[in-house]
């Protein structure tokens, strides 16, 4: 044995004797807990003997300490009242490896007051991940629903991975309820910030005259990204300012929206709105200095919208960048107050964004709607396909000054001698005579993009080779990255619309990337190198190893930026390779040298750590016959949980995702 090993080992072996015989040693208390619906709260918390309600966990957790949720379903809500610390760590609430659990409002009165099935205020280093929250629900209009509520000056939480739907209100033609899947209100002086809400998916709520996902008030570094956000009868994801959430810089801001899919959101037949068509798939309202980028927004009212709704303010400094917006009801993309009682959209940039087909219910608002107030606002590197309409922008209001379009794409079936606009409230028809009216778009063309597919229920916005979309943009104001990811090459010209035309791309032009992965396990079991997952971040393609550990992807476009590449399968250290360049064929690994993943990950929260082995350790010696026997702590795959499984996790212990040695594309 390894000299350097012989220390861990020896605390491994200390450990599951503390654990087996239950001495009370302080550097063993265990900080993890164990909630089931057949548990019991007179219970220690431990897996074998687990709490039954998260309420009686969440009041014993420490910093450091995570709260496991096994199968079942929880008809409770839950108030957190600890924090976690930035050096003792996050307080954790999350399910089991493996396992669902759901927490149920269905048998819960909503109250008037701040509340949500998970609520709360003022803390900071929490974790939600991996959770189902549904059917919380009011009959009453003032009491407010909230799937995760989180309000005060609350910072450094994580919301991830979780599921949230049937959230809903009741509104009718007298008063309007409200309700909101995930929710931040920054209440105080001091702003909520670090906020992350990633891998969500929030869906079938009824929202009355609120939003699925909002972010509202004095809140401010935060992030939304890669969720999933659909069917809801209300806005989809909002940052908000001026609705008097906060006394104190009452604006979201310094945030990003990115990665996100939003689709079929409308306020149709919603009865705060009755028959109209407003909901947003993403909405600014009021704020500044976010980015909204990267998002596909399809089947809404209006696709992205950037407005204040408060007389006399403003949502400034927000950049619309590479995001593919089509088929939405009213229009793609909406800036300005929405009537002379609004506020005004300043400073604000739209930039390499792709539009198709919107305004699907022929509203006259277009593929662009320019409402009230704007000023210095710029329209640049953008693509606009109009449907049968070919009504491109729609601007009834003259209270706007300032504003550059340039650089764009514009095209419909019926031609430019048929395009419409309306600039000023002015009709115009024609594409030179709405250019030589306005003063607008003298370096644009009217031109078909050539996308390389319009007929799947998923088009593909990229441009075949030879479209006029390419190198037809501002390399002065353009997106850094594409879609894609993608570096654009401003030094060599840029492209309109959200795809970067790579260099040497062909339509027909893809390659192929595969190779070899395996665990760094020793074991008979002949299965252990299959079902490691090697996905493509930025495409979201990916394949599964075979029992060789052998994968392939096909039909991987060329990317002059580089590919991030994860590698994950459960229980083991996520491993990324990153800038993996596609410009031809691209073997990974061998079958005599593969690329390695570390095993012991129990947890899946990207490190090697004590907590492993906690895990494995309170279910030691179970074998597959037993209840408590679960596959995937037995990591050697010998049918039993011993210290062999713990040993696998000690050979690598401490080592963090970022510990990978780096692989030369």
């Amino acid at each position: 044995m390894s000299k350097n090993l012989f220390p861990l080992v020896f605390l491994c072996f200390m450990y599951i004797f503390i654990t087996c015989f239950n001495i009370n040693i302080a550097f063993a208390q265990v900080t993890n807990y164990y909630v089931s619906p057949n548990g019991s709260d007179s219970n220690p918390g431990t897996l074998e003997k687990p709490f039954k309600t998260i309420k009686k966990a969440c009041e014993m957790v420490t910093p450091g300490g995570t709260i496991y949720l096994r199968e079942g379903i929880y008809n409770e809500n839950i108030t957190i009242k600890s924090s976690g610390s930035e050096h003792k760590g996050y307080i954790t609430i999350t399910n089991y490896p493996g396992e669902n659990p759901i927490l149920d409002g269905s048998r819960l009165t909503v109250p008037n007051a701040y509340t949500g099935m998970i609520f709360m205020e003022n803390k900071s280093y929490i974790r939600i991940s991996g959770l189902e929250i549904r059917n919380y629900k009011s009959n009453y209009v003032d009491p407010v629903p909230v799937g995760i509520h989180i309000r005060g000056s609350s910072n450094n939480i994580e919301i991830k991975n979780n599921k949230i739907h049937n959230i809903e209100t009741i509104s009718n033609v007298n008063r309007v309820g409200n309700a909101h899947g995930i929710a931040v209100y920054g209440t105080s002086s001091i702003p909520a910030k670090k906020i992350i809400i990633e891998g969500n998916e929030i869906y079938n709520c009824k929202l009355g005259s609120s939003e699925a996902l909002a972010i509202n008030g004095n809140v401010e570094e935060f992030q939304i990204i890669n969720n999933y956000v659909h069917n809801n009868d209300n806005i989809g994801i909002a940052v908000i300012g001026w609705e008097n959430t906060s006394d104190t810089d009452d604006q979201a801001r310094n945030g990003v929206i990115s990665g996100n899919t939003v689709s079929f959101i409308s306020s149709y037949g919603n009865p705060a709105y009755g028959n109209e068509y407003c909901a947003g798939g993403i909405y600014s309202d009021g704020a500044r200095d976010v980015i909204i980028e990267r998002n596909r927004v399809y089947n809404c009212d209006i696709g992205i919208e950037v407005a204040s709704e408060h007389k006399g303010r403003s949502t400034s400094n927000i950049s619309v960048l590479n995001n593919i917006i089509y088929n939405n009801n009213l229009t793609g993309i909406a800036f300005g107050g929405y009537d002379k009682n609004r506020g005004s959209t300043i400073n604000c940039k739209f930039i390499n964004n792709t539009l198709y087909n919107n305004d699907t219910k022929k509203t006259g608002c277009g593929e662009v709607l320019m409402q009230f107030s704007t000023s210095g606002n710029i329209f640049c590197n953008n693509i606009l396909y109009s449907g049968s309409q070919s009504l491109f922008i729609s601007n009834e209001y003259k209270e706007n000054s300032g504003n550059i379009f340039d650089y764009n794409i514009y095209y419909s079936i019926n031609g430019a001698s048929n395009s419409k606009w309306l600039w000023k409230n002015e009709y115009i028809q024609g594409f030179d005579k709405y250019k030589s009216i306005t003063g607008n778009d003298k370096n644009s063309k009217f031109a078909d993009p050539q996308f390389i597919d319009l007929s799947s229920d998923f088009p593909d916005f990229h441009v075949k080779e030879g479209s006029l979309a390419v190198n037809a943009g501002d390399p002065a104001n353009c997106a850094e990255y594409d879609f894609d990811g993608n570096k654009r090459n401003r030094y060599q010209g840029v492209d309109c619309g959200a795809y970067e035309f790579g260099t040497g791309l062909t339509e027909n032009k893809t390659y192929t990337l595969a190779g070899y992965i395996c665990c760094n396990i020793e074991t008979q079991y002949p299965e252990i190198k299959k079902g490691i997952k090697v996905e493509i971040v930025q495409t979201g393609d990916y394949a599964y190893t075979d029992s060789d550990g052998y994968f392939k992807l096909t039909n991987i476009p060329y990317s002059d930026k580089g590919y991030s590449i994860k590698i994950s399968k459960p229980t083991f250290l996520t491993r990324y390779i990153n800038d993996v360049r596609i410009d031809k064929d691209i073997l990974i690994g061998s079958k005599t040298a593969p690329i390695i993943l570390w095993a012991g990950d129990i947890n899946m929260d990207g490190a090697l750590t004590i907590e492993d082995i906690e895990l494995v350790a309170e279910v030691l010696n179970a074998v597959s016959k037993d209840p408590d026997y679960n596959p995937i702590m037995d990591l050697n795959f010998d049918s039993i949980i011993n210290l062999e499984d713990i040993m696998i996790i000690a050979k690598n212990y401490g080592k963090k995702i970022s510990d990978y040695p780096r692989l030369l594309n």
